[in-house]
Parts: C-alpha cells; sequence; structure tokens
C-alpha cells in the first residue's frame, strides 16, 4: 500500500446500492476527518463494499453518519 495507515481505525460498510454508497461515502468524509481507503464493487449486487480510515473517534463519527 502507497499510504501508512499504522495505527488508524478502520470502518467498513457495505450497501445493495453503488449510488446510495457514494452518496454515504460523501457525508461520512464531510462529518469526520477520515481517509477512505477503497470502494470496491460487489460481484453479485450492484452494491458496493467501502473501507474507511482514522482515529477511534473519526472513524466512530463517519460510521454513524454513513449509516444514517
Amino acid at each position: 500500500m502507497a499510504e501508512n495507515y499504522n495505527g488508524m481505525a478502520v470502518g467498513i460498510f457495505e450497501l445493495d446500492s453503488f449510488a446510495a454508497c457514494f452518496v454515504a461515502l460523501d457525508a461520512a468524509s464531510k462529518a469526520a476527518n477520515v481517509r477512505i481507503q477503497s470502494v470496491e464493487r460487489n460481484r453479485l449486487k450492484s452494491g458496493a463494499c467501502v473501507k474507511m480510515r482514522g482515529s477511534v473517534s473519526d472513524v466512530n463519527a463517519a460510521m454513524e453518519v454513513a449509516l444514517e
């Protein structure tokens, strides 16, 4: 990996809609100081899985907003 994620918490969420995933990702990244590690499309459906990194408190805040 090109970036150094040592000591950072990880947050992962998966949604059934690719578009909804990007809406949640946008809200999460604006709510807290997190780095988006990756966005991976699902193989079987039209959704995606998002992985983000940051401090524990930032990842918790971002995950709460993303999953609302």
